[in-house]
């Protein structure tokens, strides 16, 4: 029977979306292949933003990164200031130590790519800081500057901070979901993935690197989520810590169209 013209478009559609963004798996990922461009002032005028990189891949303009089998170490949250929520970009965090050695090892290196990238642009970053004769001295400077996105302590395990974001401009989150048992897709929405997104969930997932910014005395580049599959039925058992411990870090973390079916996903 001859798909209709609708079915056509769609599957043209789908290969065209699978050719336009390449995806790389975590523990293969080569990191020379990984590119910043030159910082420059951003396209749009920023109060907060002086200057950005954007972050690619040799064989894609846009670096996602596909991580399987990860654990939310909390729930989603969001932005607090006053006891308010005032940012419509929900936060999660991915226990590190549970990953692979090889997804371990190159999230590390990444984040050391990140930070060299930093040091050869002190100069730019810390503008009226940056001092000529006393290197030392802006090295230092740069460390209290820059965010890591892997939050390390000596209470806890290093957490993996990442995005689940509103579209622009739109009252949409920048997320495709399924379930990984049904195999349905998930509505996410701002009452929804709380729900869904919970402290204790398992889910394979793809990330995308967000641009490196610079902003006042602030340094750092962000990921957020842009597809999961998640096991609905896992969470909520053997959590190191609460969602309390860390509600301090979370309220001063500053946040720098898809496939149909699930089968879409198959590169996980």
């Amino acid at each position: 029977m001859p798909l209709s013209n609708k079915k056509i478009e769609k599957k043209i559609l789908i290969i065209i979306q699978s050719k336009m963004v390449n995806k790389f798996k975590l523990n293969e990922l080569n990191l020379n292949d990984i590119e910043l461009s030159p910082l420059q002032k951003p396209n749009k005028d920023s109060t907060y933003v002086k200057m950005t990189s954007m972050i690619s891949h040799k064989e894609s303009k846009i670096l996602n990164v596909v991580i399987k089998d990860v654990r939310f170490q909390f729930g989603a949250s969001r932005f607090e200031k006053g006891g308010e929520e005032t940012n419509k970009t929900f936060n999660v965090s991915v226990n590190v130590d549970e990953m692979s050695k090889d997804n371990q090892t190159n999230l590390y290196a990444l984040e050391e790519k990140i930070m060299s990238f930093a040091r050869d642009n002190v100069k730019k970053i810390l503008g009226k800081d940056y001092n000529e004769r006393k290197k030392e001295t802006n090295d230092a400077i740069l460390e209290t500057y820059f965010y890591s996105f892997i939050k390390k302590s000596e209470k806890y395990s290093p957490l993996l901070k990442l995005d689940i974001r509103q579209k622009y401009g739109e009252n949409k989150y920048d997320i495709i979901c399924f379930d990984k048992k049904t195999k349905e897709k998930i509505q996410m929405t701002e009452q929804s993935i709380p729900d869904v997104v919970r402290r204790g969930c398992k889910a394979d997932i793809i990330i995308q690197a967000l641009p490196f910014k610079v902003m006042t005395k602030r340094c750092g580049m962000n990921w957020k989520i842009t597809r999961m599959i998640i096991d609905t039925n896992s969470g909520e058992d053997d959590v190191m810590f609460s969602d309390e411990e860390l509600a301090d870090d979370m309220n001063q973390k500053l946040s720098l169209g898809g496939q149909e079916t699930i089968d879409d996903l198959s590169v996980m």
